[in-house]
């Protein structure tokens, strides 16, 4: 009985929704809400390799004096292929450990000395809504961890990457 009712519930607020949902429709058609629509983009750092780009996964994994590149792209949450046209507006590069690695005037994260940290990158993107058609600009916000160590001599840069992403 208590999983009938709260059945006939659920049933009750879907159908509840509909119906404001097409009153909302046309109230404003212009935005109206689709359920086929595509994920939110979202911003990835990446590194080149091979000439390939690839999406960080994992945190940086550096050795003291070592740089690696701060690249960014925005692709789609689900599928991580880039978004198209979309332009960045660099806002801000940080970390939150200055004395473990800094960020150099190209952008670089340098390893200073043995120690963890957080980068954080914040950029302004603009795109075009794949669903809507509508001009989007958005501030996305990455936080990735790195740790610089001391490693062998001869391992350059430790990093875990996902599948190659087509460069923008």
């Amino acid at each position: 009985m208590f999983l009938h009712d709260l059945l006939h519930g659920v049933r009750k607020a879907e159908e509840t929704f509909e119906r404001e949902l097409k009153e909302l429709e046309k109230l404003f058609p212009s935005h109206c809400y689709r359920r086929n629509h595509t994920h939110k983009p979202l911003q990835v750092l990446t590194t080149l390799f091979n000439n390939n780009q690839f999406i960080i996964m994992d945190s940086l994994n550096l050795q003291s004096g070592q740089q690696a590149p701060i690249l960014s792209q925005l692709v789609d949450a689900k599928t991580l292929q880039p978004i198209p046209g979309a332009t960045k507006t660099a806002k801000n590069i940080s970390t939150d450990a200055p004395d473990i690695a800094q960020i150099d005037a190209d952008g670089n994260l340098v390893a200073l000395k043995p120690g963890t940290g957080n980068l954080t990158v914040v950029n302004t993107w603009s795109y075009t809504d794949q669903n809507t058609g509508e001009g989007v600009i958005a501030d996305e916000t990455t936080v990735i961890s790195y740790v610089v160590s001391v490693s062998p001599e001869g391992v350059l840069q430790i990093v875990t990457l996902g599948t190659p992403v087509p460069t923008a």
